[in-house]
């Protein structure tokens, strides 16, 4: 596992917070062109679904919590990633109404998050959890 690191610049003889940091993987989407009757989610690549790559990295970079955007495919979505896993939770968007909405309903989940979310997409197969570990540490650094 990869640290995340806290939130700012310490000051001397200051204690820094460790913030909470979510990973908020979209997976509703339909996937259209793929010309397939299942979601492009769950295409296996390189021996795992297309999906399980994007939480496998979240996973590698330490974050607090998981939460999957799930939509009209949600079943087999849900299997893909592992619905046995508890340190996964799962959303579910109606409608597919664009990514802003997919966000929105992942509010309850989020609820009380003391931290920061990453969006995700689900189908970002070379993720690397170094690379969402720099990607927090300069939005810290830098107090975006």
């Amino acid at each position: 596992m990869v640290e995340l690191p806290p939130t700012g610049t310490p000051r001397p003889g200051v204690a820094v917070k460790k913030r909470e940091i979510c990973a908020l993987i979209l997976a509703a989407g339909l996937g259209k062109r793929m010309l397939s009757r299942e979601s492009k989610l769950v295409h296996n690549i390189a021996g795992r679904p297309m999906v399980r790559h994007v939480v496998d990295a979240a996973r590698a970079a330490n974050v607090s919590r998981t939460v999957v955007v799930i939509g009209s495919q949600a079943d087999e979505v849900r299997r893909a990633v592992g619905d046995g896993d508890k340190r996964i939770g799962f959303a579910y968007q109606k409608d597919p109404l664009g990514t802003g909405h997919a966000v929105l309903s992942a509010e309850r989940q989020l609820a009380g998050l003391q931290g920061d979310v990453l969006i995700l997409n689900g189908d970002l197969l070379a993720l690397r959890a170094e690379t969402l570990v720099a990607f927090v540490e300069f939005h810290r650094f830098s107090r975006a």
